[in-house]
C-alpha cells in the first residue's frame, strides 16, 4: 500500500508518516484476537543487529531463508 502525496512524471513522494499509520492500523486488525497470528509474530526472531556505525550484522547462529 503506497500513499502518495504528489507524483509528476519527473518526482513521486510518499507521506512516510500515513504509510506507518496505515501499517500500524493492518498489524492491529490482523492481530487484534487472532492468537493464531499472534503466534507467528511471536515466533519471528531477529536475523541482524545495527552496529554503532549503522551497519546491519548478522547474528550469531540465525537462520536467513
Amino acid at each position: 500500500m503506497f500513499v502518495f502525496t504528489s507524483c509528476s512524471l519527473l518526482r513521486c513522494s510518499i507521506n512516510f508518516k500515513d504509510l506507518r499509520e496505515h501499517a500500524i492500523f493492518t498489524l492491529h486488525n490482523l492481530l487484534k484476537g487472532n492468537p493464531e497470528n499472534q503466534a507467528v509474530i511471536d515466533g519471528i526472531k531477529p536475523t541482524g543487529k545495527w552496529d554503532e556505525s549503522g551497519v546491519l550484522r548478522d547474528n550469531l547462529g540465525a537462520i536467513r531463508r
